[in-house]
């Protein structure tokens, strides 16, 4: 976790990726994925995505899916005026205008703008059963 978050205090801004997911035992968690640039010497620039763990939500409304978000930023020691992008899913939760967690992150921190997860929206409109079900 460290190198990670070295690599993208070095590279500066960086996006968050969170989907909701609840685990064997009925405990509702998101998976958080940091997205930056990244600059390899011999490759130039590539965008990267690292996991940085599971952070637990009580529930699943947008200020409860925010606070478990700014967390899990804080336990990766990632400075949060750095972020500058948000992706999940089209739940209301997530991207709700009102009490969403894309417009309470917003409130905070207008630099971070949200862009519907790509893999979410292929997974919404792909007709192939054995494709669907690996997004």
């Amino acid at each position: 976790m460290e190198d990670i978050t070295n690599r993208i205090t070095q590279r500066g801004f960086f996006s968050v990726l969170a989907d909701e997911t609840t685990d064997v035992a009925g405990m509702a968690q998101l998976s958080l994925c940091i997205r930056y640039v990244d600059n390899v010497e011999k490759e130039g620039y590539r965008f990267r995505e690292d996991f940085i763990g599971f952070a637990p939500v009580k529930d699943k409304t947008g200020p409860e899916i925010k606070a478990a978000i700014i967390k899990g930023l804080q336990q990766a020691h990632l400075d949060h005026g750095n972020l500058r992008g948000k992706s999940y899913d089209g739940a209301s939760a997530m991207k709700g205008h009102l009490g969403g967690c894309a417009a309470l992150i917003s409130k905070d921190y207008p630099s971070a703008i949200y862009v519907h997860c790509a893999s979410h929206s292929l997974n919404l409109v792909c007709k192939v059963d054995a494709i669907r079900n690996t997004i």
